[in-house]
């Protein structure tokens, strides 16, 4: 006759590897989960959603649409995440530098004070339109919640060309010539 104590230690160290092994599966699932880029609802191929949204700095409500035959960059961002100074200031550079080619940048503030934005766009001298939306409350359907600045490359019909989830460095080769590809020629000597 078998042990029956014996069993019952089998029995209760398998439930402790069975346990063991499913915290593990756990770990590593949640570290991929974490290391992977955040999704958007907005994909490059589709056109952009369209939105109407009041400026942070007053005037009539501005569409998105509005910007078509031209390349956009469409920027979310909220004016107490870390950095976003110095992203939207390095845009506001982007912008001065493209605009007379052609090229529109919109940004899309998140934050609840719409005076906050204002004295942001004012602050960093941002000439670019800048369009409130607390909360992303109007886009939350359409584009999501982003929880760091989110910006997208459009085409000038409006097609999304790239979608970028992550704060990305607007100053590389690889994205310049990207934009480049989209914009009217540069003025001879330039």
């Amino acid at each position: 006759m078998g042990d029956g104590n014996g069993t019952r230690r089998a029995a209760a160290s398998l439930g402790g590897a069975a346990v063991a092994l499913v915290v593990a599966a756990v770990v590593v699932i949640a570290g991929l989960y974490a290391r992977a880029p955040r999704a958007t609802r907005v994909h490059a191929g589709e056109i952009a959603p369209d939105f109407t949204l009041p400026p942070a700095t007053g005037g009539p409500p501005v569409r998105l649409s509005d910007s078509r035959g031209h390349p956009t960059i469409l920027v979310f961002f909220d004016t107490r995440w870390p950095g976003s100074d110095a992203y939207l200031r390095y845009l506001e550079r982007l912008h001065r530098r493209y605009r007379a080619r052609g090229l529109r940048l919109t940004g899309v503030a998140l934050d609840s004070d719409v005076d906050v934005v204002r004295q942001f766009v004012a602050r960093n001298e941002l000439t670019f339109v800048v369009l409130t939306d607390p909360f992303a409350a109007a886009l939350h359907t359409s584009y999501g919640t982003p929880r760091d600045p989110e910006a997208y490359l459009l085409d000038a019909e409006g097609r999304v060309l790239a979608a970028f989830t992550e704060r990305i460095d607007w100053s590389t080769q690889e994205f310049l010539e990207r934009l480049e590809k989209h914009l009217q020629p540069a003025p001879p000597g330039r």
